[in-house]
Order: C-alpha cells, then structure tokens, then sequence
C-alpha cells in the first residue's frame, strides 16, 4: 500500500515540477523580448471608448492583421491556410508609426530600419491574404491600472468633427519575430509601461 501511495505522490511531484518549468519558461520568453526586443509603435484601429477595459483587458486592432492579396507588398503570399506562419515587415510611417512593408511566408532576411512580426492566420481570404494575429490583440491590465488608464483615454476621445487622438501600442519583437506589447501611448507619450514582471 505504501508503495501505491509513493508512486502517486511521485507522479503528483513530478507533473507539478514539469507544469511549473513549463510555465516559467513562458514567463522567462516574455520577458527576455521585452527586455531585448526591438521597439516599435502601432496604430492602434479605433476601439469603443466607452467599453475600452471590459474585463480588465482591451481588444486591439491593427491595420497590419488585415492582410490583402490585392496589395502590391503581398504580392507572391499565395493561399494562406488558417493556422500558417506568416512573416509581415514594418518600417517607420511618416506620422511615427509604424507600418506594413512587406509579407511573406517565410522569415525574411533582416533589414536596416525595419522589424518582422511572426504571425499566424486566422481567418484565410479568397484568393490571396488573410487575418492575422500576433499575440498582441490583447492588452491586460491589473483592475485599478485598467479603469484609470480607462478613466484617461476616454477623455482623450475628440468630440465630433475634430481629428482622432490614437491609442499607440508599444511593441517590442525579439529576432525571430515574437512579439509583447510593453506599453500605452496617447498624444506621443508614454501613459503605461509593462513591469518585466
């Protein structure tokens, strides 16, 4: 009988010890791409200010997750399939944020002045393109950070006829193409940075 028991108590330890590691591992890769990755800044596609923080994460858009066959920066993309890989390279806009330059199916060679995200399709459009996700389509926030950063960006909303005021993400990609949102920007300035932690 105590034999049965040890070996449970074994495997109990031993499935724990693997979840942990495993959970530290996804812990360790966040953070090493926001300690080391390459900034840039998204346009954040326009959101309803007044359900910004359901829960205590916003949905985010980007004009990079609507990929079109159509477009001459797409061209040679072929069918995507839902679930494939795909590359999309960003440079610099002229306004500050960043935009798509390029995609592929295939990691690109890196070049000065620009950054690839790796992507995964989620829905594939006839014939050519897709939508994408890069992992960045939600940003969590702890309960009082969210309604205060809530409270702020609906005051930021312009009142009709008056230009938009963008919600930018900060974005930082690791080499192979990861990417974490490490912070909010409203009117160019930082209004929340993610803890490493």
């Amino acid at each position: 009988m105590n034999r049965i028991v040890s070996s449970i108590w074994t495997r109990v330890l031993l499935t724990a010890l693997v979840l942990s590691a495993a959970l530290g591992w996804i812990v360790y890769n966040r953070m090493m791409i926001l300690k080391n990755g390459r900034e840039i800044v998204l346009k954040s596609e326009p959101v309803d200010p007044r359900d910004l923080f359901r829960g205590h994460y916003v949905r985010l858009g980007y004009a990079i997750s609507r990929l079109k066959g159509d477009d001459r920066l797409l061209k040679g993309l072929g069918h995507l399939k839902r679930n494939q890989s795909v590359y999309v390279t960003v440079k610099p806009g002229a306004d500050g944020y960043w935009v798509l330059d390029s995609a592929s199916t295939v990691m690109p060679p890196p070049e000065d002045g620009k950054v690839t995200l790796k992507g995964r399709v989620e829905y594939p459009l006839f014939p050519h393109g897709g939508r994408v996700s890069y992992g960045i389509e939600r940003y969590y926030a702890p309960r009082e950070k969210a309604l205060a950063l809530e409270k702020r960006t609906r005051r930021a909303v312009p009142p009709r006829g008056r230009k938009e005021r963008p919600l930018g993400v900060i974005v930082r990609v690791a080499p192979n193409g990861r990417a974490a949102i490490a912070g909010l920007m409203l009117d160019g300035r930082k209004i929340y940075e993610e803890p490493l932690f």
